[in-house]
């Protein structure tokens, strides 16, 4: 079933994680991973949208993958966006980021990066949509990066609803925490300030693009 073979790839890509410095094991799940995926070609309509995220996640993590598995993801999950919780968005675009680079910049177009924009750019403004309601600043920054790292060019305000709500976290954080908190959590302050430095971040792109003020 396709959330067996979810299961089975998202535990052989953490065992191939954990296990690269043993050769003989690694081809062994390497090859497992390669018919878990011509297996789930078969079945793709069977996936659920966290047995689909999970899939991508153990190809992107193994970095064992077809062109034709990784297009029928993206073809797959484009259409089932308003589908998936968060988490899954998340864990989707990220395991494409690591997949296909920073080509979705590139001008030359393959079926498989066609099919990744349209992927992206769904899923983006299902973001933007519900306003990344339920995200978490970890789901939220896996989201950011993705699109950045693919060099997808996305809309205006994917990157201003982003920094709206990067903005809300930080202000949360902070206020939940009292001075003595934050002296004793060392770690903890030096997240927020760098959650602080992001978010500054993206209010300059989003500035920057919609012309709002030119930065020095």
């Amino acid at each position: 079933s396709a959330r067996s073979l979810a299961n089975a790839a998202w535990g052989a890509a953490k065992l191939h994680r954990e296990e690269t410095s043993n050769a003989q094991l690694c081809l062994i799940l390497e090859n497992c991973l390669t018919l878990i995926g011509t297996s789930a070609l078969r079945v793709m309509p069977d996936f659920k949208p966290q047995e689909l995220a999970n899939l991508a996640w153990a190809l992107a993590t193994a970095g064992i993958w077809t062109e034709a598995l990784v297009e029928a993801i993206a073809i797959y999950g484009a259409n089932f966006v308003s589908e998936f919780r968060p988490q899954e968005m998340s864990n989707l675009l990220w395991s494409y980021a690591k997949i296909i680079g920073p080509n979705l910049s590139i001008q030359e177009e393959t079926s498989l990066t066609r099919s990744a924009k349209i992927l992206f750019a769904n899923v983006t403004h299902g973001c933007v949509k519900q306003n990344f309601k339920g995200f978490k600043p970890q789901e939220l920054a896996n989201i950011v990066w993705a699109v950045a790292t693919c060099g997808y060019e996305a809309r205006y305000d994917f990157w201003d609803t982003a920094a709206y709500k990067m903005t809300d976290n930080f202000i949360a954080e902070l206020n939940s925490m009292t001075e003595d908190t934050l002296n004793r959590e060392k770690k903890k302050f030096c997240f927020i300030s760098s959650s602080a430095n992001t978010t500054k971040k993206l209010w300059i792109s989003s500035a920057k693009r919609y012309k709002l003020y030119t930065i020095g």
